[in-house]
């Protein structure tokens, strides 16, 4: 596994520029794994560098906070459920003997069953407070930082201006789906339109909103046609913008994408839904298409795929290291020079 996010092609070919991508990617990398050590201190240092790092990370911050939080109540969230069902219901009987003995008797259970709830809870942030406490005052720097920045972007605010962008996540779910294109061919197909069969209905019911989604909310940043020495440049131009049909036809490959992601991941449903929470939040604002955006969430995404067999990653890696060979191959040996300009350009993500 270590081998394969190594050669990840955009984190590989980034290594060799001058980027702070390795270093915020690292970063997030090292506040998970001390979560998964217990460390929760040197964990929450690192988060702490990874914002400085890039400002983004403030959303991989909460997410780390997100999965603390559920490891400590998912122990505890049986007795809640128990409490919910032993919540006091009437008896039903209606004479008038008993109906004021009746009465302030499901009075008391159910002073009883809110107290036990409120008791419940506040256990449980007791319990969980100290473990996100240092998460928690990094979220409320921020705040912090917002406030007196008046907003999140450090330069030039007018090239970084944030956005509803829907369509994010589509773009995000296709580029999973060829990074990882051997694993969900060769091994997930099947089990994804069995899934899709079992939920037909919210199948075309995303698919019907994401042509909604496409038609009304379709961003295009003006760096994305201006800048030629990126791969998205010709996606966008040969394809999206040549053939605007071809935006609402993937759109049923990025639902099946979802849900073979959907079908792949470990996540409980609970950190699933706070997952796309935080992809969410991390790349729907951005209004220009850059993958770079996509590294971090795709790490985590990888890391909690069932795919973890020899069998698994010997096609991954190899996918990846014939992207790498391509890209550095066309970095290299195919400079051009811009029209009007002296300085060599060269071909990049």
């Amino acid at each position: 596994m270590s081998y394969t996010f190594t050669m990840f092609p955009l984190n590989y070919f980034f290594t060799f520029l001058y980027y702070t991508d390795q270093l915020s990617t690292v970063l997030v990398l090292i506040m998970l794994y001390f979560v998964y050590k217990k460390s929760f201190k040197l964990s929450a240092l690192a988060g702490l560098y990874a914002v400085f790092t890039r400002q983004t990370n403030i959303i991989w911050v909460l997410w780390t906070t997100i999965i603390i939080s559920w490891d400590l109540l998912q122990v505890d969230l049986p007795k809640w459920i128990k409490l919910i069902i032993s919540k006091p219901k009437s008896t039903g009987k209606n004479s008038q003997s008993n109906v004021h003995g009746r009465s302030r008797q499901n009075s008391s259970k159910k002073m009883s069953f809110v107290e036990n709830n409120i008791l419940f809870w506040s256990e449980c942030i007791v319990k969980i407070a100290p473990r996100v406490m240092p998460y928690a005052i990094i979220m409320l720097s921020f705040v912090g930082f917002l406030i007196i920045n008046q907003g999140i972007v450090v330069g030039d605010r007018t090239a970084h201006q944030a956005s509803l962008n829907f369509p994010q996540m589509f773009y995000f779910s296709f580029f999973v789906g060829f990074m990882l294109s051997p694993l969900m061919i060769l091994f997930g197909l099947h089990d994804t339109f069995i899934k899709i069969r079992k939920h037909s209905i919210l199948f075309v019911s995303m698919v019907i909103l994401g042509l909604i989604i496409v038609n009304l909310n379709t961003i295009v940043h003006p760096y994305l046609l201006a800048d030629n020495r990126h791969y998205t440049f010709y996606i966008w131009k040969r394809f999206y913008e040549w053939y605007p049909i071809v935006r609402y036809f993937l759109v049923p490959c990025y639902v099946i994408i979802w849900f073979w992601i959907w079908t792949s991941v470990k996540f409980h449903p609970v950190l699933f839904l706070g997952f796309l929470f935080c992809l969410a939040a991390s790349i729907v604002p951005q209004k220009l298409l850059e993958y770079r955006y996509f590294i971090i969430p795709y790490y985590i995404l990888r890391m909690e795929m069932k795919y973890m067999d020899w069998k698994h990653l010997i096609p991954e890696a190899i996918f990846h290291i014939l992207i790498n060979i391509f890209t550095i191959y066309q970095f290299i040996v195919n400079p051009f020079v811009l029209e009007g300009q002296t300085v060599i350009s060269r071909f990049m993500w």
